[in-house]
């Protein structure tokens, strides 16, 4: 289940919060750099990579943030789908986004409507499947994702 989600913008605090939740918590770093530690693992987590923070765990800022740093960040738990969770938390705890547009639309659909207050728990739950499985696809080589783009556009020159 989704519990919350959100945008932390740049300036809004000077160190992360120490806190220790009952759910989990990605965070997927837009500009700047987050450093972060749980227990008394260390992460300092770039543009474009992710953390899972785990459930029933401390967590909080190890130093201060600069003042470009902006992440989102949704905070989620027990679910019919526990299992799907319980992989993914299990299988890694960072990583590189490998479609960054794309993660930063799925957090944009699940802001707007947590905002309009339109979120079902279903639909929650699915923003948060679309999140997860970005997660866990592997990094790709920046030069591909070009090569790949190009070939699409030279396709689309050609039959103008």
């Amino acid at each position: 289940m989704v519990v919350e989600a959100g945008v932390h913008r740049p300036g809004l605090m000077r160190r992360h919060a120490d806190r220790l939740l009952p759910v989990h918590e990605l965070i997927v770093v837009q500009a700047g750099m987050l450093p972060i530690a749980e227990q008394d693992r260390r992460f300092e987590v770039g543009q474009d990579e992710w953390v899972l923070l785990r459930a029933g765990r401390r967590h909080f800022g190890y130093d201060d943030l600069d003042g470009k740093t902006w992440f989102y960040w949704v905070c989620f738990g027990d679910s019919p789908d526990a299992e799907f969770d319980d992989a993914f938390v299990s299988e890694r705890r960072t990583g590189t986004v490998s479609r960054p547009g794309r993660v930063r639309a799925h957090f944009e659909h699940l802001l707007e409507d947590q905002h309009r207050a339109i979120l079902s728990p279903r639909t929650a739950r699915s923003h948060l499947q679309l999140l997860l499985a970005e997660m866990r696809l592997p990094p790709i080589a920046v030069a591909r994702g070009h090569f790949l783009l190009d070939a699409r556009y030279r396709q689309l020159l050609a039959g103008a």
